[in-house]
């Protein structure tokens, strides 16, 4: 069951997205500020990030599936958030730890081949008031993974995985100064709620008239 498009909706989606901004933001200020955080905060904000990840995913499906964009394009959307889901699941990281690492990895590069999906299938959006912010959304989406995919590829391949010489920080300021392009993602989101809205006030202007 989808998500109803609706004014209410839409106004609850954009708390979603403001929440995530704030959080994502505290998360790589203390990154960088060097500021220790506690295993407890830092597994409620992983989790509720989550939470919200599945929230915005669920939504942008509802909004492909109210437009009645092509089901290729419903589905890039499905797949990326089902991939994140599954690569994020506390059961992966629990057992054979050589066993979990290799379905990580395999799961990682899903996730990557999956952001090169949906950026394809946003630029075969119809609609005129999804087309910006989901192409923005797809764009966003590709380059910040793109970054992330070619720092990791750097570090596990030609570092050798060297913990000891200090690089593992630097992929890690790496990968959380490209996450912070994740934040542009939810300003498309809103821009896309803005989009609807006008939308839904259009419609209803034409009901009013006829």
């Amino acid at each position: 069951m989808l998500l109803k498009v609706n004014s209410t909706t839409n106004r609850l989606i954009v708390i979603v997205a403001i929440i995530q901004i704030l959080l994502y933001i505290a998360d790589v200020t203390m990154f960088i500020g060097k500021i220790k955080s506690s295993k407890i905060y830092f597994n409620i904000t992983s989790v509720l990030l989550e939470i919200l990840f599945l929230i915005t995913g669920y939504y942008l499906i509802s909004v492909l599936a109210f437009f009645k964009e092509q089901r290729f394009i419903t589905a890039a959307f499905v797949i990326y958030i089902a991939l994140d889901l599954v690569r994020n699941s506390p059961s992966l990281h629990i057992g054979i730890p050589e066993f979990s690492s290799g379905i990580t990895g395999i799961l990682y590069f899903l996730n990557f081949f999956s952001k090169i999906y949906i950026l394809i299938a946003t630029l075969n959006i119809k609609s005129a008031y999804l087309r910006f912010p989901f192409i923005l959304y797809g764009c966003v989406l590709f380059i910040a993974g793109l970054a992330n995919f070619a720092a990791t590829f750097l570090y596990s391949f030609v570092l050798s995985g060297d913990y000891r010489s200090g690089n593992i920080k630097t992929l890690g300021t790496i990968i959380s100064y490209t996450n912070m392009l994740w934040l542009i993602t939810l300003v498309a989101v809103v821009i896309l709620i803005r989009n609807i809205n006008r939308f839904i006030a259009e419609q209803k202007a034409q009901v009013a008239v006829s």
